[in-house]
């Protein structure tokens, strides 16, 4: 676990080109968990069936998993209605207090979908306070029930213009110090409700040819967005499970790509104008808008499906403080102000195409802000994974490109465990986005927050 300002954050921007005249796609790669183990202690034993090959492993977990050994049948779950919004509810409060604890002054980017699901597959193999903090912190009152959201979320249908898909695995050292349960309290919930698949791994004697492994199924499931994501493994490592979720969307109502003033210029937040930004342009469109005394906010749809770019734009008068300065339940209120607001004539929206690379680092410092605590110390129970096991890191990295046809993006979250408002409409609506704001990619049928970032500036670095 570092130390130090747990709230440094690396940001790189480019312009559009990488977005230019291609298909929208929004990616997100998240969420790598690294077990590591030593000797280990105590009287949990290896399981047996662990020792056997990759088809047997998962052979195991299919077993554990099927209906007749009291887990219920997937089709037998609810799909639809109100199942999602304890989940929706507790990803958006996780996020808003995450968001709530980085660098105001800096370009922000992150997943809160993508730390919560790395999380909540950690949260199936904890117990005692260590599993009380966890699911405190997300808001899980019954982790049974909130798999089943979680594995009703991962079997939505999408379009073929706007999807989100997420795929889970889990890589497995069989020589390491396992708990006989493994199999039945750890693999069989994540496979059931998380689709994990299951890989052998010896990241002892077979880290070099392990990266290219790892690398390798993360850069398959990210659609190849997220590449050389592992440079190395360490060799006492137990147990990685990797998440990733890959979302690909174009706008409802495409920007034109003639339309775009390539010398466009943004006030970022120290008051200076930066110029030569790429601003797309429209006109005459109807979109939901809604204005505060602080705010303006309008929502960008993604085509054929529920998923929305909203962005709070803060008056002239205003800066990024006037969100900031919200406690996290006005927070939830303005975002949920989208949900309530009427499609209006946007006589003109005019936004930057960017492109923003964020690496958040000393994630342990702002987990433990948030209340999971004992999970980084000796305290930490992961028994239904190992014996002693604690969280060690935690780290982040989010890219999003925003263009002309839509919206592409990537985030990567590792856990690294070792042993031992008011409405009110103007007549003449313009939203003219030359200054920092907040935004955040929605699904609006359950209101989860999938993404959430901030841009203070977008000059080349």
């Amino acid at each position: 676990m570092k130390n130090g300002n747990h709230r440094k954050i690396y940001s790189q921007m480019r312009g559009v080109h990488l977005c230019k005249k291609t298909l929208a796609a929004m990616l997100a790669a998240g969420c790598l968990l690294c077990v590591l183990g030593g000797c280990g202690r105590g009287e949990i034993k290896q399981p047996g069936s662990l020792a056997g090959t990759e088809q047997a492993l998962e052979n195991k977990v299919r077993q554990l998993t099927a209906p007749s050994q009291g887990t219920a049948d997937a089709q037998d779950l609810p799909v639809s209605g109100e199942e999602t919004d304890l989940l929706a509810e507790g990803v958006n409060q996780f996020g808003l207090e995450l968001f709530a604890r980085l660098d105001q002054s800096e370009n922000q980017f992150f997943s809160p979908y993508s730390i919560s699901s790395a999380l909540s597959i950690l949260d199936n193999g904890a117990g005692g306070q260590t599993k009380a903090e966890i699911e405190t912190m997300l808001g899980i009152a019954d982790l049974s029930g909130w798999n089943q959201q979680m594995q009703l979320f991962l079997q939505k249908e999408w379009s073929e213009e706007t999807k989100l898909l997420t795929a889970n695995s889990l890589w497995i050292d069989m020589q390491s110090s396992l708990s006989e349960k493994l199999e039945a309290d750890f693999l069989a919930p994540v496979s059931f409700y998380y689709n994990g698949e299951v890989f052998q791994a010896d990241f002892s004697k077979d880290g070099e040819n392990l990266v290219k492994r790892i690398n390798a199924w993360v850069e398959e499931h990210t659609d190849g967005m997220i590449k050389d994501f592992k440079k190395e493994v360490d060799p006492d490592t137990t147990m990685s499970i990797i998440n990733a979720v890959f979302f690909e969307g174009k706008w409802e109502y495409p920007f034109e790509g003639e339309d775009t003033q390539a010398d466009g210029r943004f006030r970022n937040g120290k008051g200076q104008w930066e110029r030569d930004v790429p601003m797309m342009n429209q006109w005459d469109v109807r979109l939901r808008y809604f204005e505060t005394e602080q705010f303006q906010g309008v929502e960008l749809p993604y085509k054929d499906s529920s998923l929305v770019m909203d962005i709070l734009l803060p008056g002239r008068e205003y800066d990024l403080s006037a969100y900031h300065g919200l406690d996290r339940q006005e927070q939830a209120a303005l975002w949920q102000s989208f949900d309530l607001s009427r499609e209006e004539e946007v006589e003109t929206l005019s936004m930057p195409a960017f492109t923003m690379d964020i690496t958040v680092e000393d994630m342990p410092g702002i987990l433990q802000d948030l209340g999971m605590v004992s999970a980084f110390g000796p305290d930490a129970d992961l028994d239904r994974i190992g014996p002693e096991k604690y969280v060690q890191d935690v780290a982040h990295r989010a890219r999003i490109e925003v263009c002309e046809e839509g919206t592409r993006a990537a985030a990567v979250t590792e856990i690294v465990t070792a042993d031992g408002a008011a409405i009110e409409i103007s007549d003449r609506i313009e939203f003219i986005v030359d200054r920092p704001f907040v935004y955040a990619i929605r699904d609006r049928n359950t209101g989860m927050i999938l993404f959430l970032g901030q841009v203070v500036s977008l000059a080349s670095q």
